[in-house]
């Protein structure tokens, strides 16, 4: 038979799981036409690390700085915002897109985000993880607004899938941030609070059961 402290005891276990998977949750977010991009980035990749003729397809050039690329080409079209002077897209000017573009991490990533610039449409931002999809969000994107930055905070994703629903289904996409280092989470005060409620009411509930 199982005490009633034993049993208050799991409870407070139980609680405390509940409340920093929540906290946990709280934390990841999207990033969807910011306009300034994520602190403390590790690496960010302008795509002049490695420097390509146009129209050259992208796939491992850039494996050294940790990341590869799918249907991605060299483009060093400039005058976006929050973009640089070289750039890679979905396209080779009038050639048709190449859909399924993805950027492929070497390591697991918790965040990552990128500026992005496209005629006037919508854009499906996908993280994936081995294959499965952790989150996906869907944002208008253009190519004169400011807030024009893109990605993810919180998860854990090793690839990002980027689709364009516009009149040509082209993107283009630089300064690209990852490897970013988190800083330690604290809990919400009010799950600070419940969490030493628990505690206390589990020390009384001890007290009771040994009495």
């Amino acid at each position: 038979m199982i005490r009633p402290a034993t049993r208050y005891a799991c409870r407070a276990f139980c609680t405390l799981l509940l409340l920093l998977a929540f906290a946990q949750r709280a934390r990841a977010a999207v990033i969807s036409q910011a306009s300034q991009f994520l602190n403390n980035a590790g690496t960010t990749l302008n795509f002049t690390e490695v420097v390509l003729a146009m129209n050259t397809s992208v796939t491992n050039q850039y494996a050294a700085y940790g990341v590869n690329f799918t249907s991605a080409y060299y483009s060093p079209a400039t005058g976006y915002p929050n973009m640089g002077s070289a750039n890679i897209g979905n396209f080779i000017q009038y050639v048709p897109y190449s859909p399924n573009f993805a950027i492929y991490f070497t390591q697991n990533q918790v965040a990552a985000d990128f500026a992005m610039a496209s005629q006037s449409g919508t854009a499906t931002i996908t993280a994936l993880l081995n294959g499965t999809t952790v989150e996906t969000f869907s944002a208008p994107s253009g190519q004169s607004a400011t807030a024009d930055i893109y990605g993810f905070t919180g998860i854990t994703f090793n690839e990002i899938a980027v689709s364009m629903s516009s009149s040509d289904h082209a993107l283009l996409l630089s300064q690209l941030q990852y490897n970013v280092v988190l800083p330690e989470p604290g809990l919400p005060c009010t799950v600070a609070f419940l969490l030493l409620l628990s505690i206390a009411c589990t020390r009384v509930r001890l007290t009771q059961g040994i009495s």
